[in-house]
């Protein structure tokens, strides 16, 4: 279990999130929206260690996360920001393996496991027939389902994943958040997903984090985040609710 309690960040002095409490199980895919600037990828960052706060708690299994080795963490927690690095001339297997080095360290032996892991993750993303392709010469869909590949193949049990839809089409979009609920829903794992699209959000995450201004605005079930008056507290906009005609889903439209 994840929880964050009364967590405050601020960086020199501007403050970014403020008192926020939430707590994060494994099974479940948690999408955290709000407006550009609302605190979502700063509250990712939190838990992936990537910032430390200012003030309240951060804890993972009911300890803090500070207090936790890097390597131990890494094995409990994947995260893919919003920007992934260059990847060079590195093949999809290449790169699928980068996701083990929690396991085996910079001077440790790739072993059978490992391989084993890797073959596993790629076959779980639908990579696997593209292993020997050079992933920056493949579509954007398909390497970001790569990049979901490593982070499967580091055996983690929370997957932390800043905006991992925002450079893909809407074929794309639907292919890689399918992937990571099945992700969730089959195999366990702990999502927590920064998404822009309400809708999206809507359709695939079981629970909603909305932010606004840094402050936990609501935190609820999917279905109940579809309110016009909850859309316009959000978002600022008037928005309208209308029933999707073929999933029977609830559809946010801009009024």
């Amino acid at each position: 279990m994840f929880s964050v309690s009364n967590l405050d960040v601020a960086i020199a002095g501007t403050p970014l999130l403020q008192d926020i409490s939430a707590a994060f199980a494994p099974g479940e895919m948690i999408g955290l929206i709000g407006h550009n600037g609302s605190g979502k990828s700063t509250l990712v960052k939190v838990l992936a260690r990537q910032i430390a706060p200012s003030g309240g708690s951060v804890t993972y299994g009911g300890r803090p996360v500070a207090a936790i080795d890097p390597r131990a963490f890494a094995k409990e927690v994947a995260y893919l920001p919003q920007h992934s690095g260059d990847t060079g001339q590195m093949t999809v297997r290449e790169l699928v393996a980068c996701g083990r080095y929690p396991w085996h360290g910079a001077l440790g032996r790739f072993s059978e496991e490992d391989a084993r892991a890797v073959e596993e993750a790629m076959a779980r993303t639908h990579v696997d027939g593209l292993s020997g392709r050079i992933v920056g010469t493949m579509s954007g869909g398909e390497r970001q389902r790569v990049w979901l590949a490593m982070l499967v193949a580091q055996n983690s049990r929370f997957l932390l994943l800043d905006e991992p839809t925002s450079a893909l089409d809407i074929a794309h979009q639907v292919e890689v958040l399918t992937l990571v609920r099945a992700l969730a829903h089959d195999s366990g794992l702990g999502v927590i997903v920064v998404l822009h699209d309400v809708n999206m959000a809507a359709r695939f995450c079981d629970r909603i984090l909305a932010l606004k201004g840094g402050r936990l605005l609501i935190d609820a079930a999917s279905d109940t985040i579809m309110n016009r008056a909850l859309l316009r507290e959000i978002y600022g906009v008037n928005m309208g609710i209308t029933r999707h005609p073929e999933l029977d889903m609830p559809l946010a439209y801009v009024g």
